[in-house]
């Protein structure tokens, strides 16, 4: 309920708000005795001087100038809506001074274009052609032609002129330095736009690469398309790049430039609004049409029927950007964020640069360089400042992350303590399992053989308590290191596998080890975790009668200890699994075994806490583990 109070807020106060703008719109005719443009000593002196109110004009579809039917202006701008007819200009002057003149014709519009040119005779009321080498022949971005009268002389200059858009033009006369300054300056600017605008595309672009964050692509597309936008209107793309027809696919630029901001704003934003079925409903049929226009656009039916594609581009483009701004004003409302704000600062900004400029047009502020620049100016702080919110959102997101990576990885923690335990308790009751059910077969066992090794299996029951100690120093990566004798962590091993390698009559060598040879590490963790591992994976994977072979020799500071088995092997695809830490999965033995995969992933992680070179190879027969266990602590290298 509050949400649709809200949002009935929000329509009300845009409605009032373009009411009270149209209140302060002064009417923009200005009468105008006759519809001749005099130069006297005023208006020679004004170096940028509005006409429009002189020029006459009418829409046609002849292909031939009529002298009948023209309308004069009357107001200081000449609107015209969109049409597929010839649009005809005409303009007179009389030069009222004593000295020749030589001023600038020029339209401030740059999706005007100068089609035909005309002077018109008027006894004759006959068309000769105007110079080509006068026709924009000192101006870049705007359509110009080069007016030269001699004292008391009087010229009418006809235009013949076809407009695939809607337009608001000046026909003003300028001095040539004039224009060509302003110019000048107007082409600097755009070219810093330009090169701004490019820079922020192609450093989002390397962002999304790199982050692998869509929302970046979807902001460098929306940067790209505006860059067209502007320029296209700017007249920059045809005066400076020479592109003609690049004005052509204007309404393309600015529809796809609409939807890739829509789709950045709902990225962006990211709020429950967007999952209403009515929204996504609207979101269909916004692409139905956009796809619609742009086709008709690109395949030149706009030629023909710009007089409907045109306003239904215009009205597509100002419903979703008010859509956009009302989504903004909502999420601000309902559930703001630091993102959301920027991104609503970045349409007050683009507002204030817009209302500067058409301020201008109807005579609220000076005409400069900046209120000439102010859309330029609004469009270049907005993308930054959209790139700002961007990073603000991006920010967010991987602090959220990093909460979640510690949560996953505390949780990843404790399931690889699981399988630690899970893997020692098994070994340790298979020794225990197995001397009892020969009592409950037999109703006896050999006691001197068989306590010995029960006991043996109880205290590695025990020693699990220690084990769990162990798991907690390596996820601290705090293990506790001393001194271990070979000859007993060997002696522990064969006590430990014993009764599994006498089920399968598989035998152990175990090389003759002098008292004295130590390593440094851990030994709760050799034993159980790490050659527990390694022999337990032996025996399931060895026939009956088969064969476990344990080798030691000193390389450099270390102890190389060999496991090598002739068993039936390991395949290349669980060899690689094993090099990327990936878990093998569940396998089984040549007895039918069950191996949870968990082994080597516990072998892996213990070897690099204890700094222990791990190697594991395919043999034609069986396979080789080989353990690099440091000799001395790293003190005594």
């Amino acid at each position: 309920m509050v949400q649709k109070n809200y949002t009935l807020f929000v329509i009300k106060f845009i409605y009032r708000f373009l009411l009270l703008l149209l209140l302060f719109i002064p009417a923009k005719e200005i009468l105008a005795t006759e519809s001749i443009v005099q130069i006297n000593k005023e208006t020679f002196k004004d170096q940028n001087h509005n006409i429009s109110k002189y020029v006459e004009y009418k829409l046609s579809d002849n292909k031939e100038y009529t002298p009948d039917g023209f309308t004069t202006n009357d107001k200081s701008v000449l609107n015209l809506e969109y049409t597929n007819k010839n649009i005809y200009l005409r303009v007179q002057f009389k030069n009222s001074l004593e000295h020749s003149v030589h001023k600038e014709l020029y339209f401030n519009t740059h999706t005007f274009r100068l089609n035909e040119v005309y002077f018109l005779n008027q006894d004759s009321k006959q068309l000769s052609n105007f110079p080509k080498d006068k026709i924009n022949s000192n101006t870049t971005l705007h359509k110009s032609l080069s007016i030269d009268l001699n004292p008391g002389e009087k010229k009418t200059i006809v235009i013949k002129t076809h407009s695939l858009h809607k337009f608001d033009t000046k026909a003003l006369l300028a001095d040539t330095k004039y224009i060509q300054k302003t110019e000048q300056t107007r082409i600097i600017s755009l070219s810093i736009y330009l090169g701004f605008m490019c820079t922020l595309l192609i450093y989002n672009l390397i962002l999304g690469m790199i982050n692998k964050e869509s929302i970046y692509i979807v902001y460098s597309v929306f940067i790209f398309f505006m860059i067209n936008s502007v320029l296209a209107l700017s007249g920059y793309t045809q005066g400076v790049l020479s592109l003609d027809n690049h004005i052509k696919y204007l309404g393309v630029y600015a529809m796809i430039s609409c939807n890739y901001l829509y789709k950045f704003t709902k990225d962006l934003l990211s709020i429950d609004f967007f999952k209403k079925p009515i929204i996504k409903k609207t979101e269909k049929v916004y692409a139905l049409i956009s796809i619609t226009l742009i086709t008709s656009i690109v395949f030149s039916f706009f030629d023909s029927y710009n007089f409907i594609i045109g306003p239904l581009v215009d009205i597509y483009i100002l419903t979703l950007v008010i859509f956009i701004i009302y989504i903004s004003i909502y999420t601000n409302i309902t559930n703001p964020t630091i993102e959301s704000k920027v991104y609503l600062l970045s349409w007050l900004i683009m507002n204030v640069g817009i209302f500067a400029y058409f301020a201008t047009i109807y005579g609220f502020f000076t005409d400069n360089d900046f209120t000439q620049n102010s859309i330029l100016l609004g469009n270049m702080v907005e993308s930054f400042t959209l790139s700002i919110a961007l990073s603000l959102k991006i920010n967010r997101l991987q602090k959220e992350n990093e909460i979640s990576f510690i949560k996953n990885l505390d949780k990843q923690k404790y399931i690889r303590l699981l399988r630690v335990l899970s893997h020692d308790i098994a070994n340790s009751l298979f020794v225990i399992i197995g001397y009892s059910s020969r009592y409950i077969r037999r109703g006896y066992v050999e006691e001197a053989r068989a306590w010995p090794k029960v006991y043996s299996a109880c205290m590695h029951i025990k020693d699990i308590l220690d084990n769990v100690k162990a798991e907690q120093e390596l996820i601290n990566n705090e293990p506790q290191l001393d001194y271990v004798e070979i000859k007993s962590l060997l002696d522990n091993i064969q006590t430990i596998f014993t009764p599994q390698c006498e089920r399968k009559k598989i035998s152990i060598e175990v090389p003759e080890i002098k008292q004295e040879l130590r390593v440094y590490s851990n030994l709760a963790i050799l034993t159980h975790q790490i050659l527990g591992n390694i022999i337990s994976n032996s025996i399931k994977f060895t026939q009956n009668e088969g064969m476990i072979k344990i080798s030691c020799t000193q390389v450099d500071q270390a102890l190389k200890l060999e496991i090598q088995d002739n068993g039936i092997g390991i395949s290349k695809k669980k060899l690689e699994q094993i090099y990327n830490k990936i878990d093998t999965g569940i396998s089984f033995g040549t007895l039918g075994e069950k191996g949870s995969g968990f082994g080597y992933f516990i072998i892996r992680s213990y070897c690099e806490l204890l700094k222990i070179k791990f190697t594991i190879e395919r043999k034609p027969v069986g396979t080789l583990v080989a353990l690099y266990i440091p000799l001395n602590s790293p003190q005594k290298l």
